[in-house]
C-alpha cells in the first residue's frame, strides 16, 4: 500500500484516498469495539440505584405508576427558573414606572406653563382693551395661575 494514501472502509474495500502524505490508521470493525461498551452502559447500574433509568424517570409498580426524581427536579429548576426572571421582569417594571413618573411630570410642567402662558396674554388683551374694567394681570395670575409639580 501506498504511503500517501490512507485506507477507508472495510478492509477488503479498494476505496482509497490521496491525503498528501498523511497516513490514516486501518479502520476496520475491530477498532469500534468501544460502541459496544456504551450500548451495554446502563443510565446508573442496577436497578436500586438512585441514577437506574427506572428511580430517575419512574416505572410502573403494583398499585401503578411510580413517579422517579428526575420530572420533580426539573419542575423545581424550572420554578426557580421563573422565579428569577420575574425578579428581573419587577426591576425593569420599576424602571419603565420611574421614567413614565418623570415623562408625566415633565408634560404636565409644560402645559402648565403654556396654558400659564395663554392665561397672562388673554389676561393682557383684556386689560389693555379696557383698563378700568378688569383686574390687573398680576392679581388674575395669582389667583389663576396652575402651579407646577
Amino acid at each position: 500500500m501506498n504511503t500517501s494514501m490512507a485506507y477507508w472502509g472495510q478492509p477488503n474495500s479498494s476505496t482509497n484516498i490521496d491525503l498528501g502524505g498523511f497516513e490514516m490508521p486501518n479502520s476496520g470493525p475491530e477498532d469500534f469495539s468501544y460502541l459496544d461498551d456504551i450500548q451495554n452502559l446502563k443510565l446508573g447500574g442496577d436497578n436500586n440505584s438512585m441514577w437506574s433509568k427506572n428511580a430517575a424517570f419512574g416505572q410502573m409498580g403494583e398499585n401503578g405508576w411510580e413517579m422517579g426524581w428526575a420530572l420533580p427536579a426539573l419542575k423545581t429548576f424550572g420554578g426557580i427558573a421563573s422565579t428569577y426572571l420575574g425578579y428581573k421582569s419587577l426591576g425593569l417594571q420599576e424602571k419603565a414606572m420611574k421614567q413614565g413618573q418623570k415623562n408625566f411630570k415633565s408634560n404636565f410642567n409644560t402645559q402648565a406653563q403654556l396654558a400659564n402662558t395663554q392665561m397672562e396674554d388673554r389676561q393682557r388683551a383684556r386689560v389693555a382693551s379696557n383698563p378700568n374694567a378688569y383686574r390687573s394681570v398680576g392679581s388674575y395670575m395669582t389667583q389663576n395661575k396652575i402651579e407646577k409639580i
